[in-house]
């Protein structure tokens, strides 16, 4: 009689096990599908205006599977202070999950539109290239013109005048300034972040 109670509950733990087992089984390869939201930005993704004018925003959508949704903007922009701003725009979608775009705005002192400071430089052996990108603005995979191969961006704000916007890096955040000289640019950098803080590195480069 022992023996047969024993077969019986051995035979109502496999059955339990296996019921477990399949439950798990038929959850393993479930998968979530999501609509993020997609963003339409009205106008550029970088404008630039002139100090002293206003900024209008253009305008952005967001959709998720074809359906609108609402947008919110973070962000604001002097039009009266040279420099660079962002604006962020974030939606959420039906399953809760929030997707961002961003616009750039670039603020200069003066009309710089028929200026082009694009092109390769170099100091000493190391060659740098700059694109403009809008008026007065310029990005650079080695904006620095060294070795250590930092991306970054630089405003012309007017007449010989260089704004370095604060921007990452891998040694932290930093920023600085410049000059447009007869043979190319001059620059001075910043670094803004411990260990580095106040660490200057100063840059002259030659247009090719």
């Amino acid at each position: 009689m022992k023996h047969i109670n024993k077969i019986y509950i051995l035979l109502f733990m496999l059955a339990s096990f296996s019921m477990f087992s399949c439950e798990d089984e038929e959850t393993d390869d479930v998968s979530f599908i999501t609509n993020y939201p997609v963003f339409e930005l009205e106008g550029d993704a970088i404008i630039s205006i002139v100090a002293g004018g206003s900024y209008s925003e253009p305008g952005v959508g967001a959709t998720e599977d074809g359906q609108e949704l609402e947008v919110t903007v973070q962000g604001t922009v002097n039009a009266t202070t040279p420099g660079q701003y962002t604006l962020t725009y974030s939606a959420t979608n039906s399953d809760g999950f929030d997707g961002t775009a961003q616009r750039l705005v670039i603020v200069t002192s003066e009309d710089v539109s028929g200026v082009d400071l694009s092109g390769t430089y170099v100091r000493g052996t190391t060659t740098t290239t700059y694109t403009k990108q809008a008026s007065g603005y310029y990005t650079s995979n080695n904006l620095w013109g060294d070795t250590n191969g930092v991306a970054g961006a630089f405003i012309h704000t007017g007449g010989d005048q260089i704004m370095v916007p604060i921007q990452n890096s891998r040694f932290g955040r930093y920023e600085g300034s410049g000059t447009i000289t007869v043979d190319g640019l001059s620059m001075s950098f910043t670094l803004l972040d411990p260990p580095n803080t106040g660490v200057t590195l100063n840059r002259v480069l030659e247009k090719q």
